[in-house]
């Protein structure tokens, strides 16, 4: 019964437990890891969707703020504009213009400007003929400028592509209105020319990151003015904003975006938000590029798959560990059951050896004292018969000795 239980309770702790054991561990490690993965997903996305949120709103109040310079810009030079048209057809009302008279009155316009930038105007064909240091020795012609015949075929506003100036040796931005009533030979441009390198000393300093831009662009997606720089190689160059996504954008019509886009021009993935200049045809673009704005969140998501590899690595060891001391546990058992098993296959065999040995001393014995017995009964001299008296009393002793011995073991 003892070897029985001993082999039960052996059994209890099987291989097999051991093995449904470890497969209930390593399931519960699973589910955890797989907890914490989600936890760790979800928190970074969270942090992303809020370095997002946050990058949206500075595009958004960076793109307001220089639409709001722009617009002031190119409003007080349309408003000196403005004037000069209105003085021009003034003093046509009255006949010829003078060249002298209306000279001074643009000299005076464009002190009513910030850095007093250049202002002249044209004929018909182009010829410049107003405007202070206009020497009629030496003739200055605008008609080949797109600006100029741009302003000749509309009434509005007119900003025409960066060009280097023939007077000054430097890049300029001009702006242009029509004057005269419209004929074929009282019509010219009046315009005015300011310096690239103000908007430049405006936009260096803002901070965009190393790769982000800055953007000016009319309605035909030709860029007027941007940081980093492009490299100016000639007058009125055209660099067209060519993003499929720009495009797509500007299609649908919308006066403010906020998008992702790569340029074409250097290669840069960039979050951008386009605005335009409220009442003029121009747009303020801003991006910032995506690599620098989400570094951090980069550096999380570094940091959280260290974490998450570094605790599945621990738990494995752990799990690889439990599996060897439940191995070692299982054969441990093992080799008991086997002990268990050779100690009661030992008391089996001791027991049928004891059985054979009181059958083989029991039978020989009750064979000696019977016939000692007989012997004494049949003896006739007293002395030989108290002797086997004695032996029959000595057998019977040394037989209860050997039943005695034999319980016992």
């Amino acid at each position: 019964m003892r070897a029985s239980r001993m082999t039960t309770k052996a059994g209890a702790g099987s291989p097999g437990a051991a093995a449904w054991s470890g497969a209930g561990l390593v399931w519960g490690a699973g589910v955890i890891l797989l907890a914490i993965a989600v936890f760790l997903a979800y928190s970074l996305k969270v942090s992303r969707d809020r370095y997002q949120a946050d990058t949206a709103g500075d595009l958004q109040n960076l793109t307001l703020s220089l639409e709001r310079y722009f617009f002031s810009k190119f409003q007080s030079a349309d408003l000196v504009l403005q004037s000069a048209a209105r003085d021009f057809a003034l003093l046509e009302a009255r006949g010829p213009v003078g060249r002298a008279e209306f000279s001074g009155l643009l000299a005076s316009l464009r002190k009513q400007l910030p850095g007093e930038p250049a202002i002249r105007a044209t004929d018909a064909d182009g010829n410049v003929v107003f405007g202070p240091g206009i020497d009629p020795a030496r003739p200055l012609s605008v008609a080949q400028r797109r600006f100029f015949q741009d302003a000749l075929r509309t009434p509005d506003f007119v900003i025409g592509l960066p060009l280097k100036s023939r007077i000054t040796d430097r890049w300029v931005l001009p702006v242009a209105r029509r004057i005269g009533d419209g004929g074929p030979r009282s019509t010219g441009v009046v315009y005015l020319t300011l310096e690239m390198d103000d908007f430049t000393r405006i936009l260096q300093p803002l901070n965009i990151g190393e790769h982000g831009a800055i953007v000016l662009f009319n309605p035909r997606l030709e860029m007027l003015l941007r940081r980093p720089e492009l490299k100016l190689e000639g007058d009125e160059r055209v660099v067209k904003v060519t993003a499929k996504e720009m495009i797509a954008a500007y299609a649908a019509g919308n006066a403010a975006r906020l998008i992702d886009t790569r340029s074409t021009i250097d290669g840069f993935e960039r979050m951008v938000m386009y605005r335009q200049l409220e009442s003029y045809p121009l747009y303020v673009l801003v991006g910032f590029s995506r690599d620098e704005l989400f570094a951090p969140w980069y550096k999380e998501l570094a940091l959280a798959a260290l974490v998450w590899f570094a605790l599945a690595a621990t738990t494995a060891l752990l799990l690889m560990s439990l599996r060897r001391s439940a191995r070692m546990q299982a054969d441990a058992l093992h080799e008991q059951r086997v002990m268990t098993q050779r100690a009661d296959a030992a008391s089996r065999a001791k027991s049928a050896f004891l059985a054979n040995m009181s059958h083989e001393i029991r039978t020989p014995m009750n064979a000696i004292i019977g016939l000692t017995h007989l012997m004494a009964r049949d003896a006739g001299d007293s002395l030989l018969k108290d002797r086997l008296a004695k032996v029959v009393d000595a057998g019977r002793h040394l037989l209860q000795v050997i039943n005695d011995f034999l319980d016992l073991s």
